[in-house]
This record gives structure tokens, sequence and C-alpha cells, in this order.
């Protein structure tokens, strides 16, 4: 039984990979689609919308500020400063090779 389970997990996350790979090589073409439509395409499968996300480089200033803020951080997380409100677990599966 636990056999069954583990087994069933693991295919289950290599049908995942390979979902994701496929979404990831077809996903230009749907931004086009999209684009080509004003960035908004409602079809029977649902609403496609586009969307997007910047991503900064920040002044060597800016990223030392950010350097102290995220030692700051791991210091109080030592010493029992910060407060912990969220812990989650979760599964790490690699195949065997």
């Amino acid at each position: 039984m636990k056999s069954d389970v583990l087994k069933r997990y693991a295919q289950i996350k290599q049908e995942l990979t390979s979902l994701e790979e496929e979404r990831k090589a077809i996903e230009l073409e749907v931004i086009d689609l999209v684009d080509d439509e004003g960035g908004s395409l409602l079809t029977v499968f649902g609403n496609f919308t586009l969307g997007s996300r910047r991503t900064y480089k920040y002044s060597p200033k800016i990223e030392g500020m950010q350097k102290k803020v995220y030692e700051a951080k791991k210091k109080e997380e030592a010493d029992g400063t910060a407060e912990l409100v969220k812990h989650s677990q979760h599964i790490v599966f690699t195949t065997n090779k």
C-alpha cells in the first residue's frame, strides 16, 4: 500500500514535469495570440489575459541596504526576536538516475 501511493506520487510528478515542458513550449505562441487580441482573449476554454512582470537591477547602494536588512532578519531569526508566523512542509522528490 505504501509503495502504491509513493509510486503514484512519482508518476504524477513526472506527468506534471512533462506537461510543464509542453506548456512552456507553446507559451510564446499563446502570448502572440492573446497580444493580437489586445491583451485579453475570451474562449470556451476560459479567459486568457496577458500579464507582465518587470525585473530591476538596483544600484550598489540599494543592494548594500538589502544585504544589511537580510543579515538583520537572519540575526533576529537566530536569536528569537523574529516571530515565526507560518511553517509549512513539502515533499522534495527526485527520480533515480
